[in-house]
This record gives C-alpha cells, structure tokens and sequence, in this order.
C-alpha cells in the first residue's frame, strides 16, 4: 500500500529493467540478455524509489530467429545491465553487477565456465584475437554466486586468453 493508501504492485521487468544491452546473433539464433529489476506501480502512480539493482535478476536467453520461441532460457541471480552478448567459438559471454564474468554453451545454456572481477561489470565485452576483454568498473552488488570477500571495485580492464576452437 502507498502513502495514498492505493495497492502497490510489484511490475517485471521494472521501467529500468528488460533488454539493456546489445544482442547476439549465431546460426539462426538470437542471444539477448535481460535486466529483471521490478518496480511498485499504484493506481495511477509508479515508484522510482522502489527501484533497487541490489533485488535484482537475469536471465540469458536463445530465441529461435525464425519463429522466435525460446531455444533456453537461463536465470542469473545478479541484474545484468550492459555487457550483452559477445560470442567466441561456440560460447556466449556476459557479466553482471556481481562482478562474475560467465560463459555458456550456445547448444544448450550451461554454464562452461565463470570467473570473478575486481569490479561490477555494466558494459560490453570484445574479443581482440584470442583475447576476452573484460571491463570491470561499475559498483559491485554481491549475489548468491559470489564467494570469498568483496571486491573493492577496482576499475580496470582485464584481458583473458581464450582456449582454442
């Protein structure tokens, strides 16, 4: 209920949430990421202020180009806001707030590999050669994936070698 006494909804993806970022295309397939952060909507009045990164979602997904059903769909316990999609050798790379860089099959959506910044990541990857290069410098929000201790945000750019195809 709101100070008006009207009910409040809780609305998905939220006025900030939904398709932040850029997409990906490989065989027939689009790739998209999405930002899940809700926001509280009365009867004639939506709430900014219930707008919070740190509740929020993910989700990775793969939608057939043609006829645009869902070939998978994966839930990321972190908001991604801006890394996307970039794709090398057969596998999709994004990140989220909670500083984890992922990897996932194109076939399927399984998770092939994760990695821990030194920061949030909010903005695209590349792929130079055989390189990953990784961003990290937005605030860090932690998640149910993150482990140890707490990144300092310590902004950088951090390039990993990728495997052979």
């Amino acid at each position: 209920v709101d100070a008006l006494g009207e009910e409040v909804v809780e609305v998905f993806p939220g006025v900030m949430g939904g398709v932040e970022s850029p997409l990906g295309y490989q065989d027939s397939t689009v790739f998209v990421t999405a930002l899940n952060a809700s926001t509280g909507w009365s009867k004639d009045v939506f709430d900014y202020g219930s707008f919070d990164l740190t509740t929020a979602t993910g989700n990775v997904v793969a939608l057939d180009a043609w006829n645009g059903q869902i070939k998978w769909d994966v839930e990321v316990p972190t908001g991604i806001a801006g890394p996307g999609v970039t794709i090398a050798n057969d596998i999709l790379f994004t990140g989220g707030l909670d500083g984890i860089a992922r990897a996932y099959s194109l076939t399927d959506g399984s998770l092939v590999w994760s990695w821990q910044a030194p920061a949030g990541l909010n903005a695209p990857f590349a792929i130079a050669g055989d390189l990953l290069l990784i961003p990290a410098g937005t605030f860090f929000l932690p998640s149910s994936d993150t482990e140890g201790e707490v990144p300092q945000a310590a902004p950088q750019l951090v390039a990993l070698k990728l495997p052979s195809a």
